[in-house]
């Protein structure tokens, strides 16, 4: 498989630096942007170091493992066979392919010993920023439970993501924690707080103790010195400037003042009080759980608002000749009424979460290669991974009004394979309440990953 210029240049930093700070430092963050192809630079990075760290100490690894969603574990299958099929690998070894899931199933720790993983590839790592999932526990440990983590017990450890440059810098702590000694030794997650975000407001979500509200970077120079250099992202416009533009169009629908009632009637419900900052408003909204019935009701109304605005602009580009693109919702009840209209000017295939992940790939694919069809289905259906380059408009009817969902929405077609010149993503945002705050909010979230790495927005 060939690689881009960018991406062998990856390939050669990433195990230089494990081989270097072997008994120093274990955790590599891979986070370039969505379509820039982590998958082959991270598994030809595994297994360049394998080799260099048999040449240095002699040893060799049986096994290696990528931990990954359940929904990915096809297409990982897949990028094994097609970046490191077993006859150019640098020895025999067994690549095995696990969901966070598996790993957090009863016996799995005595399962790590068995197999003594050199290498472990966890993609989506940012699946893995609170402290309290089972399986942050299990693959990172937590500072509370005396366990044995999977971090402990391989010798490199390779997180991938395209959205971990974080809304919050304490989503950085558990990846820190677990592979900086240093961390774990001078910080609490509050003291992390205090020291790198602007601002914290101790009062912790009630059962979720790593969720104290902040935003924010400061100190972003010791903060990034915390990494020892584990740490690369590349963008689009850096490093693979013939890729095709993506356009985006927000297109805003008239609010209701009941919802923003609503809203602050979940609020003081869940929190006991409605924040005044706009970002803590935000933080804070994002951790209601989606099950929680005010939830529920509130996201099906935002659903219901949107569709008379949205279906007409539907039917508008079926009418102007475009008669293949994306539209991504968060409900199955709007989906049916999207499907129902739509089937009748054009080929129309509905996605949920009902589907198997094989059927889902299969529909997918089919409609992908055609010159015409839609695909309306739910966001969860559309989540990290999945390859939709036969496409290049996506219509995002409905979102869970994190801003990394959009960037992993934008991902599906803006991928390397894209051979469109242009890619169109429009947006429609309610302009009051929590879209219109996510929305705005957003200019200060994206002001905490430039800060980071150092990156500005001008083209």
């Amino acid at each position: 498989m060939k690689l881009r210029k960018y991406q062998e240049k990856a390939v050669q930093i990433i195990p230089d630096w494990f081989i270097a700070n072997i008994g120093k430092a274990k955790g590599y963050l891979l986070l370039d942007e969505v379509g820039l192809g982590k998958s082959p630079q991270g598994l030809k990075a595994l297994d360049r170091t394998l080799s260099l760290h048999k040449k240095k100490t002699g040893e060799v690894f049986k096994y290696a493992m990528i931990i990954c969603p359940a929904y990915l574990k096809l297409k990982w299958k897949k990028e094994v066979l097609k970046a490191l099929p077993k006859e150019e690998r640098c020895y025999d070894y067994t690549i095995l392919i696990k969901s966070f899931n598996d790993v957090t199933k009863a016996g799995m720790r005595s399962y790590y010993k068995k197999f003594n993983f050199g290498f472990v590839i966890i993609d989506e790592v940012h699946y893995l920023i609170n402290f309290d999932a089972q399986r942050t526990e299990a693959l990172l440990g937590t500072p509370e439970v005396n366990t044995t983590p999977l971090s402990k017990k391989v010798k490199y450890l390779l997180g991938l993501s395209a959205t971990f440059p974080p809304d919050r810098v304490g989503d950085l702590f558990p990846w820190l924690w677990a592979t900086n000694k240093a961390v774990r030794n001078t910080y609490t997650y509050e003291k992390f707080l205090r020291k790198y975000a602007m601002w914290v407001n101790t009062k912790p979500t009630p059962n979720r103790s790593y969720k104290l509200s902040h935003g924010g970077v400061k100190d972003v120079e010791t903060l990034l010195s915390l990494f020892k250099g584990g740490l690369l992202r590349r963008r689009k416009k850096d490093v693979a400037k013939d890729l095709p533009k993506l356009i985006k169009e927000v297109i805003t629908v008239e609010g209701a003042a009941s919802l923003v009632a609503e809203e602050h009637e979940i609020l003081k419900e869940v929190f006991g009080y409605v924040p005044k900052n706009p970002e803590e408003y935000v933080d804070l909204f994002l951790q209601v759980s989606p099950k929680f019935d005010k939830m529920i009701k509130y996201k099906s109304k935002i659903g219901l608002l949107k569709a008379p605005t949205v279906l007409p602009y539907l039917e508008d580009l079926i009418k102007q000749g475009e008669k293949k693109f994306i539209v991504v919702c968060e409900h199955k009840t709007t989906v049916d009424i999207f499907v129902e209209r739509l089937e009748k000017l054009v080929r129309t295939v509905k996605i949920t979460g009902s589907l198997s992940q094989e059927k889902r790939f299969r529909a997918i694919e089919e409609i992908d290669a055609a010159l015409e069809g839609v695909i309306v289905g739910t966001r969860a259906s559309f989540s990290e991974g999945l390859d939709m380059v036969g496409f290049n408009r996506m219509v995002v009817a409905e979102f869970d009004w994190s801003p990394k969902t959009l960037t992993q929405l934008a991902g599906r077609i803006d991928r390397l394979t894209q051979l469109a010149k242009h890619l169109f993503l429009t947006l429609f945002v309610i302009e009051t309440g929590i879209e219109a705050k996510v929305f705005n909010t957003q200019a200060g979230k994206k002001d905490t990953i430039n800060k980071l790495f150092g990156e500005t927005d001008e083209d």
